[in-house]
């Protein structure tokens, strides 16, 4: 483990939590879970794997386990496209998604459709997803770049997609497709049904590491100091009550951390004092949010909330 004492909000953090304990704790929780078995490639995936990064804006501050590897970010990705759409076009991004908090809806799940008309009820669904794709497509033929060149300015990455979780997540893509077809009924996917799949499927497949992922966090983090970016409010407020899916009440509500998970078995999360979080353990509970990471922010939650 790396810790670098010299960040007073680090010092902060330590001083009312056990870093170490919290791992440890996370690691006996993902003994819980289930690998992602609905994309073969990811069902491939050691449970064993975790990796736990804390930064603030200026770099690293905790790194623990597999920290440094890199893991399919899968639905992190949305909040990838989301944070692009919103500051190109904040007013476009609103008309054609709800921003609904995520309550009992399985992330993949049609029904909600037919009752808004084509209207996904929040950006972190599938859904909601397939229209972002369809929207970043209208920015340009190749999404991936975009994602690519934001991650890079603001964390200074590389774009990396995993070829065969890209493929096996596009032969497994039914769900989505039926998804896409039901959009375009409603008029609110203007491209073809299988180029936005492909897309989507592909930038599920971005690997990152959890340090990585921390870092991306500690750039949104610092966003909470500007009341006046309504852009980045409305972000971050989305995170709280939509990124954990069936799980955003308990965590975003409950404790105050906005937060988006992936199937990957990777978290983001907001932390106070411009810290971000980031998180890598495969195991996935009934909603399909990494089960340790779950762990990691409700330790982290009670800390907060004792404040």
């Amino acid at each position: 483990m790396a810790i670098n004492l010299q960040s007073l909000e680090v010092r902060r953090w330590l001083d009312r939590i056990d870093i170490e304990e919290v791992a440890a704790a996370a690691r006996a929780s993902s003994v819980a879970g289930e690998i992602n078995s609905f994309i073969p490639a990811l069902s491939r995936v050691p449970r064993n794997k975790f990796g736990l990064s804390i930064y603030d804006g200026s770099g690293p501050l905790v790194s623990i386990g597999d920290a440094s590897q890199p893991f399919s970010v899968q639905s992190i990705s949305k909040l990838f496209a989301l944070t692009i759409l919103m500051e190109k076009s904040d007013g476009e991004v609103w008309q054609r998604l709800g921003s609904n908090a995520s309550v009992i809806e399985r992330f993949d799940s049609i029904a909600p459709l037919e009752f808004s008309r084509g209207i996904p009820s929040n950006p972190f669904l599938n859904s909601g997803a397939l229209v972002m794709t369809d929207m970043l497509l209208d920015v340009s033929d190749e999404p991936e770049e975009t994602v690519a060149m934001m991650l890079h300015q603001s964390i200074g990455a590389a774009l990396r997609i995993n070829g065969e979780v890209a493929k096996s997540e596009l032969e497994t893509a039914d769900r989505n497709r039926a998804l896409a077809y039901y959009l375009k009924s409603y008029g609110n996917l203007h491209h073809p049904v299988d180029r936005v799949v492909e897309v989507y499927c592909r930038m599920c497949a971005i690997e990152l590491s959890s340090d990585e992922v921390a870092a991306f966090a500690a750039q949104l983090s610092a966003s909470r100091t500007q009341p006046d970016n309504y852009d980045r409010s409305k972000l971050l407020s989305v995170m709280r009550d939509c990124g954990l899916y069936g799980e955003s009440l308990d965590i975003g509500r409950r404790f105050g951390i906005p937060a988006k998970s992936g199937s990957g078995g990777g978290v983001l999360a907001i932390l106070p004092e411009g810290l971000g979080l980031g998180i890598w353990s495969p195991p996935l509970g009934a909603c399909g949010n990494s089960v340790a990471g779950i762990s990691v922010l409700r330790q982290f939650g009670r800390v907060s909330a004792a404040q």
